[in-house]
């Protein structure tokens, strides 16, 4: 497990190419009690110093309280991550001040790569040291003081400093930037940090300082996406200045080589238009080059492989495989451009950094159309960006021209589109035997595409419990799963198999009620969203409603019974609201329960003063949705199945 020191390295990460939407936490209150919390920081002193050049250090001096036995493991090892590519790694000291007073100095070893890391890591800005701190007892107090050199800048005279005060029980944090003087940087920090100014006729030092008068006002602060770090200090003029920083990164790793004019020929080979050798070369970049993100950091992290070694090693994270595309199309005459962008992050235009960024995707201009590609998963339609993508600013670097910020396409490329169809009986014994057939499209089809990419077909069968809802993983049986290709994005995205529920309907008992099986429309919560400031997590009623991607969700399924039974059907619904629908069909097909339901999805959010509404429509839905059809025997006065 990794502890304290590695809380406080230098950048962003960058390989971490984030598309997976996150949710916002419900809420938050004081962290807990000072006996309960493992351990403190009763102080946390960050100290940065960059030269004109971009060079400098980062000092990180702590103080750490163990304040139970628990805190006492926790803290036994601690991992220093950083940059070995880029910066060195200096420990200054280790030590431990016992509760008499006692200093026992911690013996750190030489600084060397990390024998254990994944032999492919070595190929990455990343190296870890671990300290070993034996003997930790409650009251005994950890110091250390590491140094991370920086001695390749970000780029040449840049420099960029993001800090986050941690949330984690620190009563006294300290952070200051020391800078040449008169050299132009800009600052910008949250209100809620004190702030001061010293230096002298050569340098100039911003410091800022976060006090909890007890360590127990410390309030755990909720994950948010896209928060902004509290404090920024940044050396870049202006946005096009960071465009040109990553064109520069960038330019010699994607220049088409004779080994990817070769390959950009085969896989273009036959095809008449260049619509088709655009889409042929990005099914290679996206499907055939495995996507693989490491815990890269600083310049390193910003680098893309070559085109070549990213095809050799046949893996690569999002840099790694927009370059690859970008050297295939520049061998095709065609002219992408990189475009530095993020599902989350908000973009501060008074600070031109690379912060806001944690992807890179393509654009191509081409006849008249914009073409945007993101390679980095394999199961994305060409031409398709995740919704997360969509709708966002991206730093847009064409190969001859001004890096700009243009607007992703708000609508998706193809249909999102969901059907799941259950064919099923149930069996004297009330055991369900049913074939179970999906069907998904666009948005809808990402995540189980992605479930389907790696597991071997034995273990399918556990694939489909851990991606459909409402099978029961202890009793349930599921067999005979058949899958489209997952990467085949040409086509919808098919999945069938067989379940067996046992004890799927227990009829011995009068008043039995029925309940269909594996019915998900997936209703987005209604709940507002919110954001973290000083005080802590706030909800913000002024926030829209996040709903799904506009698209349609289909139920269907046909349950045959035992002739001894019928049901007693509900009336068929249909509703609507701002942003959607919902309906639902009941009836009786000679001795099988016929149902359908459908959910619509018009916008992806709504106003905040259509919250109520949407939240009434949802509680109806859902109320439909998770409703029990009341068994009846055919021995009894009905007449349901006329209906």
């Amino acid at each position: 497990m990794r502890h304290g020191l590695v809380q406080f390295l230098i950048g962003a990460l960058f390989v971490s190419c984030a598309l997976a939407q996150r949710q916002v936490p419900k809420g938050s209150g004081p962290g807990p009690s000072r006996t309960s919390r493992p351990s403190e920081f009763e102080l946390l002193h960050t100290r940065y110093r960059f030269e004109n050049d971009g060079t400098g250090s980062k000092e990180v001096i702590a103080k750490i309280r163990i304040l139970n036995e628990m805190g006492a493991r926790q803290r036994s090892e601690e991992v220093i991550e950083y940059r070995w590519l880029s910066e060195d790694l200096e420990i200054r000291y280790v030590q431990v001040r016992k509760k008499d007073g006692t200093l026992v100095k911690v013996e750190t070893g030489p600084i060397e790569r990390a024998s254990d890391l994944p032999k492919d890591v070595t190929k990455y800005d990343y190296n870890e040291k671990r300290v070993r701190i034996p003997g930790l007892v409650p009251g005994d107090l950890i110091e250390y003081d590491v140094v991370y050199v920086i001695h390749r800048p970000l780029g040449p005279g840049e420099f960029y400093a993001p800090h986050t005060f941690t949330s984690e029980s620190a009563i006294d944090e300290q952070l200051s930037v020391d800078v040449p003087r008169h050299r132009a940087v800009k600052v910008k920090n949250v209100a809620s940090t004190k702030f001061w100014e010293t230096g002298d006729a050569t340098r100039e030092v911003y410091h800022w300082r976060k006090i909890h008068q007890e360590a127990n006002q410390a309030r755990i602060i909720p994950f948010q996406p896209g928060r902004m770090p509290d404090v920024q200090v940044s050396s870049f003029a202006n946005w096009e200045d960071v465009g040109r920083w990553y064109s520069d990164l960038q330019a010699s790793q994607s220049k088409p080589t004779p080994e990817i004019r070769a390959k950009a020929d085969e896989l273009t080979k036959g095809l008449a238009t260049d619509l088709e050798k655009v889409e042929a070369l990005y099914n290679f970049a996206a499907k055939k080059i495995k996507y693989m993100s490491l815990s890269s950091l600083g310049v390193g992290g910003y680098e893309p492989h070559s085109g070549d070694e990213t095809i050799q090693n046949a893996y690569g994270d999002c840099k790694d495989k927009v370059a690859l595309l970008a050297a295939l199309l520049e061998s095709q005459g065609l002219h992408g451009s990189s475009v530095l962008i993020s599902a989350d992050r908000k973009i501060d235009l008074d600070i031109p950094s690379p912060w806001p960024f944690d992807h890179v995707i393509m654009m191509l201009h081409l006849g008249g159309q914009t073409i945007w590609m993101d390679p980095s998963p394999a199961v994305l339609p060409f031409r398709m960006l995740s919704y997360q993508l969509r709708n966002k600013q991206g730093l847009v670097m064409p190969p001859d021209g001004k890096p700009h910020f243009e607007k992703t396409p708000s609508d998706a490329s193809v249909p999102n589109i969901w059907v799941e169809e259950v064919d099923g009986q149930v069996d004297e014994d009330g055991t369900l035997q049913a074939t179970v057939s999906i069907t998904a499209h666009g948005d809808a089809e990402l995540t189980i595409r992605q479930s389907f990419i790696g597991p071997v077909e034995s273990v399918w069968p556990f694939t489909v419990q851990a991606v459909v809802k409402g099978i029961d993983r202890r009793a349930d049986k599921v067999s005979a799963v058949k899958i489209s290709g997952p990467t085949d994005t040409n086509q919808p995205f098919a999945l069938t198999f067989r379940i067996s529920k046992p004890h799927f309907l227990d009829f011995s008992k009068s008043g039995a009620k029925l309940k269909l099986p594996l019915s998900d429309l997936h209703l987005p919560p209604a709940e507002e969203q919110g954001v973290t400031d000083a005080t802590g997590w706030h909800r913000l009623e002024s926030e829209p409603v996040r709903l799904e991607p506009p698209g349609k969700r289909t139920y269907r399924i046909k349950l045959e019974l035992p002739p001894t039974l019928s049901i007693e059907l509900p009336e068929s619904v249909a509703f609507a609201h701002a942003g959607g629908t919902y309906r639902a069909s009941y009836k009786w097909d000679a001795g099988s329960l016929v149902v359908e339901r459908e959910l619509t999805f018009s916008k992806d959010q709504l106003p905040a003063q259509l919250r109520e509404e949407y939240a009434a429509f949802r509680s109806k839905a859902l109320s439909d949705e998770e409703r029990a059809l009341k068994v009846q025997v055919a021995s009894q006065n009905t007449t349901s199945q006329s209906q």
